[in-house]
This record gives structure tokens, C-alpha cells and sequence, in this order.
């Protein structure tokens, strides 16, 4: 893709969607994003496309993953042989020391870089 002519066709653009439309009418739209009007699909956020739809779906498949390890942690046996101290198992519900103090530690880094973005910005 000629990045100088996409860098036009972005300022132009009056959002995300209208960039695709354009790239797409002018023949550059990359392969790895989707044309406008597909379904959502969890494959198509991961290529980089971040429609309403795409963005639902990467939603609704966290959700039943998390739900799947919310029912696994709900059971004593299962609960034993998950890998504690990881942020994946503090947002599947388990609460134990271990879990809690990635969770306080990843959101310390999250304001951190959060802090540090608006520094840059400003």
C-alpha cells in the first residue's frame, strides 16, 4: 500500500468506517482487514478491524470463556489444579492472595502507563 496515499485518504475520513470505504474504492485496503459489511467476528478484531460488530464479538467470546473458568473455579477439585497468581484466573473469580496481588499489581502498571500516555499527550 502507498503509504502516502493512505495517509491522504485518512484525512479525508470522517471515521474508521468512511477510511475503509475509501481505501476499499480506491483498491488499497489491506487483506488483513475486512470490507465494510461483514459480521463481527473475533478473527477479523484480531486482523486489526475494531467495528461494533467485531468488537461484540470479541466481547461475547471473552465472556463465555470466562464464564466457562468461573464454573471450573466453583469447583473444589478443578479449583486445586488451576494456576493461581495469574491475572487470567483473578478475572475468572478466584480470589486467593496469590490471585489478588497480580490483580494489584496489574492495575498499578495500567495507571502507570495510563499516566504516562497522558504525558505524553499533553
Amino acid at each position: 500500500m502507498n503509504r502516502a496515499a493512505a495517509l491522504v485518504a485518512a484525512a479525508h475520513a470522517r471515521d474508521a468506517d468512511d477510511l475503509r470505504l475509501l481505501l476499499d474504492a480506491l483498491g488499497m485496503l489491506p487483506a488483513a482487514l475486512p470490507t465494510v459489511g461483514h459480521p463481527g467476528r473475533v478473527g477479523s478484531y484480531r486482523a486489526g478491524c475494531r467495528c461494533d460488530g467485531c468488537r461484540a464479538a470479541v466481547l461475547a467470546s471473552t465472556r463465555r470463556t470466562l464464564a466457562r473458568a468461573r464454573e471450573r473455579l466453583a469447583d473444589p477439585e478443578q479449583r486445586a489444579r488451576y494456576e493461581h497468581g495469574r491475572i487470567y484466573t483473578y478475572r475468572a473469580g478466584c480470589r486467593c492472595a496469590d490471585c489478588r496481588a497480580v490483580s494489584a499489581k496489574s492495575r498499578a502498571e495500567e495507571r502507570r502507563r495510563r499516566a504516562a500516555r497522558e504525558r505524553g499527550a499533553a
